[in-house]
């Protein structure tokens, strides 16, 4: 009886990396543009560095939101005012229902800044 295996595919950032140019390990680093995490290779004896593909992706996603202004609606219920947040924001943020909790603080007058952390649930 032959009872198959289910198989993970591991993240590419988990193999190593020679350079194409020199041949020689890379080695593996955290780039941060305008804020973002970015994991990349970087190889010592040639200077060459190269991007992990999905981390790329998203990077591109990232940029694609901040250049979009969204409007929303605000409302009043009960003593509070609510402001809807549009779904390509939470999808970015990759929230489930159970786990937003938003931090909400003013940066300057005119200006509040709205943080998503996750709840983790220990039973």
């Amino acid at each position: 009886m032959y009872i198959h295996k289910r198989y993970t595919m591991k993240d590419i950032y988990e193999a190593e990396l020679l350079c194409e140019h020199c041949r020689k390990a890379t080695h593996k680093s955290l780039v941060h543009k305008e804020g973002f995490p970015i994991r990349s290779w970087h190889c010592l004896h040639c200077n060459q560095q190269w991007f992990h593909p999905g981390d790329l992706e998203n990077f591109k996603a990232y940029q694609h939101l901040r250049e979009r202004s969204f409007h929303v609606k605000m409302r009043e219920v009960g003593n509070s005012w609510i402001i809807s947040i549009p779904k390509e924001i939470v999808h970015f943020q990759e929230l489930q229902d159970a786990e937003k909790i938003v931090q909400i603080h003013i940066d300057e007058p005119g200006r509040v800044i709205i943080s998503f952390s996750r709840v983790r649930k220990i039973y």
